[in-house]
């Protein structure tokens, strides 16, 4: 739902992931990084 203080609709926010699926995101991207990229995967947190 989108926050009452910046102007909810009352409808589920279908346009942003939740943290949950963020967090999984940034996780698949930053490996592929590490996997793909070598120079930038030491300065990903580990």
């Amino acid at each position: 739902m989108f926050d009452p203080k910046t102007k909810a609709s009352g409808k589920p926010d279908k346009t942003h992931p939740s943290a949950k699926v963020a967090e999984a995101s940034a996780k698949l991207v930053a490996d592929e990084i590490r996997t793909q990229v070598s120079e930038l995967a030491k300065l990903l947190k580990p």
